[in-house]
């Protein structure tokens, strides 16, 4: 049996400075976290970070919510405030893009935390089983859309993509509430490798990791922040595990 140090209460009742976040950093942070602490404006996040053009249309955003397009752009304001985005006027319309040097951090968010503390919640058995039985239509639904909007592809096709993304995400998911979403996420991204030019357009590349706690996630953030949009990159994770494998 270890014999624990005792200390004298004035010694042991003072904290340490020295490992604290520094106060400017502490309230820049918690600026950026109360931006972030609204529903709707995560959701535009990551409309917006996973959208293949890079860039999302507030038009495109304002579809997320059955909302007014002032609080749409109300909502949009803020996170420009923060720094986290970055607009641009074409025309009538106004568009959306991650800001340079956000993506990293933006990427941790989504891709790290946000499967991180969705993982946390409870979920009724029953509930899943039902939520099941109801995703078919609304996948089925996804998959047209889609193929309404990508004309240049053949629907069959964009309609197979859809069902196999969702397949190969619902085979490991433990949560379903974020099914369409991820699906529509997963989908795109194939899609847009399918009409990618591969002779003149953006490199890409995919890093995976096998039995690791988000490696692959960090890899492809890096690599996106220092190629500044001259080489996409992509992570094949999606279920970490708990601690990391030397």
């Amino acid at each position: 049996m270890t014999d624990a140090a005792v200390l004298p209460d004035a010694e042991a009742c003072a904290p340490s400075a020295m490992h604290a976040i520094g106060a400017d950093a502490a309230a820049t942070v918690a600026g950026a976290l109360k931006a972030l602490a609204d529903p709707l404006r995560l959701r535009m996040l990551s409309a917006i970070a996973t959208d293949p053009r890079g860039e999302s249309c507030v038009c495109d955003l304002a579809e997320l919510a059955d909302v007014s397009q002032p609080t749409v752009s109300h909502h949009l304001k803020v996170l420009k405030e923060t720094g986290m985005l970055r607009s641009e006027r074409r025309s009538t319309w106004v568009w959306y893009r991650i800001a340079p040097g956000k993506q990293r951090a933006v990427a941790a968010l989504l891709d790290a935390f946000a499967p991180a503390a969705v993982a946390d919640e409870p979920e009724d058995a029953q509930a899943r089983v039902e939520a099941l039985r109801q995703m078919d239509a609304r996948v089925t639904r996804l998959a047209e859309e889609l193929a309404d909007e990508l004309t240049g592809l053949h629907r069959d096709v964009v309609i197979a993509i859809v069902r196999e993304s969702y397949a190969g995400l619902v085979r490991s998911a433990k949560l379903t509430q974020h099914m369409i979403p991820l699906t529509e996420r997963f989908a795109r991204q194939r899609l847009a490798d399918l009409t990618r030019d591969r002779s003149s357009g953006v490199p890409q590349v995919l890093f995976v990791c096998v039995q690791n706690a988000g490696r692959s996630q960090l890899a492809a953030a890096i690599v996106n922040q220092l190629a500044d949009g001259r080489v996409i990159a992509r992570s094949a994770g999606s279920t970490p595990a708990s601690d990391l494998h030397p």
